[in-house]
Parts: structure tokens; C-alpha cells; sequence
């Protein structure tokens, strides 16, 4: 595969600056840093830009240790032509990007989504201009499906242009999809896939078997209810195969995640330490014989109880 190594774990910025402040964000890189995490995630639109500003900052003294990914779609000002992927806005959102995070290049920069309403190829002319000048050093894309990804890829090497070296997507023990919607395309373009929401939006730390706990999911609408109720059930059934195993439910889920052939990096999406923590040691719990056999039972291979794709 090209591009830079990601390492198994990075760090997952969307918290920052609006679940979590930014001194204990600033806690939890200092502990991914000590940890040996060198890739740190985010987005222009995360915190209303607060997550870039609070990232970069941090990450300023160790800049050139260390990996910085962003993504840009997503709208980032008033006018109507601020958002999706025309190559004005593209330009705009990045040097937005560059701004917010006080560094001259983005190491890999996503696409956050697909953007039907712009051609490809006017999207890769601008990500050509980027990579010429360096403001941006790899691309990548974000929860694509198998054509949407073949359309860019085309359009980029139609230009003579570097391809995207990975897309990041949602999967996990809940969360399948990619293997139906994106897999072969991952292969060949020889992509590397980093995940986001590995552990299920949190159905897969097992606290939401209690159905007095609190958490962010007990706010979504009625309209979302069978999402969690069909995942809280299968995150049950799970948690009682990772018992059986002498494992956490966020061991079995993460070990099997980092053990998946597609899987490059994982992206921790922690609030606090213990979270952190729990995505470390995760990563390195090996998965047991027989344990895949067993998820594909509960969980059938490309399926999807919670509609990530569709987000």
C-alpha cells in the first residue's frame, strides 16, 4: 500500500471543543503521544472549527512527528457555494483548514463525503492545484462507496494525479456495510481503510445493557429507536460472546476490528483517559480462534443495524 504508516490507533478529534474541552483534550494527546500515537483526525466542520484550532495548537511543538488528517465538505460560511467539493470550495475550506490548525500542510486530507451535484473531475483539479503547491500531501476520502471512490480515483489518474490512499469509514461489530460497499474498490486501488465510530457510537461498551444508563444515544429521536434497540440487542448478545472468551465487550470488538485484513488504523473517539485506555488496550487484544465465526453468526458479513452510511 502507499502512503505514510497511520499506526494501528490514532486519535479522533470530533469531541473537541464542544463535548470536550479543550484541557482535556489537550490531556488526552499528550496520552496518545505517550501511548506512541502519531495520527491525529479532524475536521473543519468538528466543534465549529474549535477542534482544528485546539488540535494544531497542541501539536505545534511535535509537528513534524506527526501525522495530521482533516476533512473538508462540510458548509464552513454563509454563502450558499460554501460547502460540498466544487473546487472553489474546496480551496476556501482548505486554506480555512490551514488557518485553523497554524500548520502549511494537511497530511491527508479527506473528502468528508461525496458531493453528487460536482463533477469529479472539477473536484480533482482543485485537489491537483493543493497537492502542487503542497498545501496537501495525500488525499483520501470519507465513507464512499465502491463507484463513488473508482469515479475520483479515475478522474485523479485521468490528470496524472496521486490517488486517494484511503478511505475512512464506519465499521464495526454493528456496523458492516463497508464490506458489502466499499471493499472491492478498497482493493483495487489499494487503499488503506481507517474507521470511524469503531465501537458502535458506544453500543459497544457495553454500558447501554443498563437501560437506566445515561449517554448520548438516549437522546436520539423516536425515529432512530429501532437503530438502538437492534443494536443494543446484538451488542448483548456479543458482550456475552466476549464473557465466554474472558474478554470486555470493547476487547472482542476492537481486537476483531484490528484484526480485519480492509483495516489499517482504528480512530479513537474518546472523551475521557478510561475511554482512551479502553481503545489501547483494545487494539492489542488478539482476537480468539473461532471468535469470528461466531460475530459473523450474531452480525452477518456487510450488514448494518446502525445506517452509518446513510449519515
Amino acid at each position: 500500500m502507499t502512503g505514510p504508516d497511520l499506526g494501528r490507533l490514532g486519535l479522533g478529534g470530533w469531541l473537541f471543543g464542544w463535548e470536550t474541552p479543550a484541557d482535556e483534550a489537550r490531556t488526552l494527546m499528550a496520552r496518545a503521544l505517550d501511548h506512541g500515537v502519531t495520527y491525529f483526525d479532524t475536521a473543519n466542520n468538528y466543534g465549529s472549527g474549535e477542534s482544528e484550532r485546539i488540535l494544531g495548537a497542541f501539536l505545534a511543538p511535535v509537528r513534524d512527528q506527526v501525522l495530521i488528517g482533516t476533512k473538508v465538505y462540510a458548509p464552513f460560511g454563509p454563502d450558499e457555494a460554501d460547502r460540498g467539493l466544487s473546487a472553489r470550495a474546496v480551496r476556501r475550506a482548505v486554506d480555512g483548514c490551514l488557518e485553523r490548525l497554524g500548520t502549511d500542510r494537511i497530511d491527508v486530507l479527506h473528502l468528508h463525503r461525496p458531493d453528487p451535484a460536482v463533477p469529479e473531475s472539477e473536484t480533482a483539479e482543485a485537489l491537483g492545484e493543493l497537492i502542487r503547491t503542497g498545501k496537501v500531501r495525500h488525499l483520501a476520502t470519507s465513507t464512499f462507496r465502491g463507484p463513488q471512490i473508482d469515479r475520483l480515483q479515475n478522474a485523479l489518474t485521468d490528470r496524472s494525479l496521486p490517488t486517494a490512499i484511503l478511505d475512512q469509514a464506519p465499521y464495526s461489530l454493528l456496523e458492516r456495510e463497508v464490506e458489502a460497499a466499499a471493499a472491492d474498490a478498497l482493493r483495487s486501488w489499494d487503499m488503506h481503510l481507517t474507521v470511524w465510530s469503531p465501537l458502535g457510537e458506544g453500543l459497544l461498551t457495553g454500558k447501554y445493557r443498563d437501560p437506566s444508563a445515561p449517554g448520548r444515544l438516549r437522546r436520539w429521536g423516536p425515529e432512530q429507536q429501532q437503530r438502538l434497540r437492534d443494536g443494543a440487542q446484538a451488542a448483548a448478545r456479543l458482550g456475552d460472546l466476549a464473557a465466554g472468551y474472558g474478554l470486555t465487550l470493547p476487547q472482542l470488538a476492537l481486537g476483531w476490528l484490528a484484526a480485519r485484513p480492509l483495516v489499517s488504523t482504528v480512530l479513537a473517539g474518546a472523551r475521557t483517559l478510561d475511554q482512551l485506555d479502553t481503545y489501547l488496550d483494545g487494539v492489542a487484544t488478539p482476537l480468539p480462534p473461532g471468535a469470528e465465526q461466531e460475530v459473523d453468526r450474531i452480525v452477518p458479513p456487510g450488514s448494518s443495524l446502525l445506517g452509518h452510511y446513510a449519515t
